[in-house]
């Protein structure tokens, strides 16, 4: 399935505050003001297969993290931007955990494709990457 074109202040495709699986789906040019240009999570969400491209937004040009897991496997963040964390944003760090499993990270030339976890109390926290390629 194929999301295109959402504009929102957060979460311009998917605005999700329960338990998700997205699988094999294309997020493409989502534009949130404020973040979470494709998906703004507050709750347990897992994608699978999917494509993340030309989203953008202020935080997590593609996910906004606030939830309890995100966790991610065999999928591509392409060409996404935002001032802080261009691809993920992982934000409330004391409570949310990240798994990012055969994840591809592009970005356009000269730009770095990121990752990024905020957190002003990281007492629990569970990030796991593997096979990265960026």
């Amino acid at each position: 399935m194929r999301l295109i074109n959402g504009i929102a202040g957060s979460g311009s495709l998917i605005d999700n505050n329960e338990n998700l699986t997205l699988e094999s789906f294309q997020f493409i040019n989502g534009n949130a003001s404020i973040s979470g240009g494709a998906i703004n999570n507050t709750k347990f969400l897992t994608v699978d297969t999917c494509l993340f491209e030309n989203n953008a937004a202020e935080v997590g040009g593609a996910i906004v993290n606030e939830g309890i897991i995100l966790s991610t496997n065999n999928s591509t963040f392409r060409f996404n931007q935002a001032v802080s964390g261009g691809a993920i944003f992982i934000l409330r760090g004391y409570r949310s955990g990240l798994l990012l499993l055969n994840i591809t990270l592009l970005n356009k030339p000269g730009k770095v494709p990121t990752t990024r976890y905020s957190s002003s109390s990281c007492k629990k926290r569970v990030i796991r990457l593997t096979h990265m390629i960026c």
